[in-house]
């Protein structure tokens, strides 16, 4: 990518990074947002694509080629597509050497194969799928204005992380008042549970809710979002939310949905605490799915 007046996201990015990194190459005046979304990251696909472009390279390129390039055939990460080869090496399909240009020469390989340290990268590719999936989720559901404001930079990260749970997801949410906070709440809860959009059609829905504090809001906020996920098929990424001592409001945006990877039961009170912290406001919520 080279300096220019337009950008056009055809794909939607596999990581925050990815987006920033475009945004200061190219430095554009005008962004064209598509987002064409590739219809699973799952190890299957992701290596059965990366094994087609790896055949191209040897029949055409000598064998020689970049992570990088790699990476945006994959529209994938590069720590992605670095595990990816190295699964390809470690089940004897190719061999490969790094030059000091960063490039690499990729050969067939001996058919010498590792099966313990082919699982463990599997394992770290699944993992960060899984975390591309997520952003590719939020990316499609958080609207353009969390991305863009393009006088004053760029916002690409994503204001919530999934957290490592025994049983159940658990996710952590930080935002600078308690409105935004609910409303990036509801996002990353769409992200994890892999919502697919069906249309462009906006539809708009509002609701009330009584609770005794502030985490039982946040709770009964969301427990009505789970319910028009699962029965209403909508979801949303405009939110207006407006907050009492005992009372929640919420008007909001959205459109139907078209799949969801995984459904979540029900919102949890589980070590439910909303702190203050140098980001503004943070919470865990823990989901039973």
């Amino acid at each position: 990518m080279t300096t220019a007046d337009v950008l056009v996201i055809w794909t939607i990015p596999p990581s925050p990074e990815e987006l920033t990194l475009a945004k200061e190459k190219v430095n554009p005046k005008t962004i064209w947002l598509v987002g064409c979304h590739q219809p699973e990251d799952t190890f299957e696909r992701f290596i059965h694509t990366l094994t087609g472009l790896i055949k191209y390279v040897l029949i055409h390129e000598n064998g020689i080629v970049s992570y990088e390039k790699l990476a945006a055939a994959t529209a994938q990460r590069v720590s992605t597509v670095k595990f990816g080869v190295g699964w390809l090496v470690a089940k004897g399909m190719i061999e490969t050497e790094t030059g000091e240009d960063g490039e690499v020469t990729i050969k067939l390989g001996s058919s010498k194969n590792y099966p313990s340290l082919a699982s463990r990268m599997q394992a770290d590719i699944e993992f960060l799928l899984a975390e591309t999936t997520a952003y590719r989720s939020y990316f499609r559901f958080a609207g353009k204005d969390t991305f863009f404001f393009l006088n004053s930079g760029y916002n690409t990260s994503m204001p919530f992380i999934e957290v490592a749970h025994t049983a159940d997801w658990c996710l952590r949410v930080w935002s600078v008042d308690l409105p935004s906070l609910f409303a990036e709440a509801a996002r990353g809860m769409y992200a994890l549970a892999g919502v697919e959009i069906a249309s462009q059609l906006i539809h708009e829905k509002e609701f009330s809710t009584e609770g005794p504090d502030t985490e039982s809001l946040l709770v009964a906020f969301l427990s009505n979002l789970v319910y028009l996920m699962e029965y209403e098929r909508m979801a949303f990424d405009q939110f207006s939310v407006q907050l009492k001592s005992d009372q929640v409001s919420a008007r909001m945006k959205g459109t139907s949905i078209q799949s969801i990877t995984k459904a979540i039961k029900a919102v949890t009170f589980h070590n439910l605490i909303i702190l203050q912290s140098d980001r503004g406001y943070e919470v865990e919520i823990v989901f039973d799915v």
